[in-house]
């Protein structure tokens, strides 16, 4: 099973930090997705 990653809204600032942390606590990648991939996304 391949490792689990969270994927966040890089405009979360609140929680990014969080995120982070907890995620490298448990050894889980994290990326921050900004708001215009999701945008171009849904466009194509």
């Amino acid at each position: 099973m391949p490792a689990p990653i969270i994927y966040v809204d890089a405009d979360a600032s609140p929680v990014k930090a969080e995120v982070e942390k907890v995620a490298e606590r448990h050894g889980v990648m994290v990326t921050f997705v900004p708001m215009a991939a999701c945008v171009r996304r849904a466009i194509r």
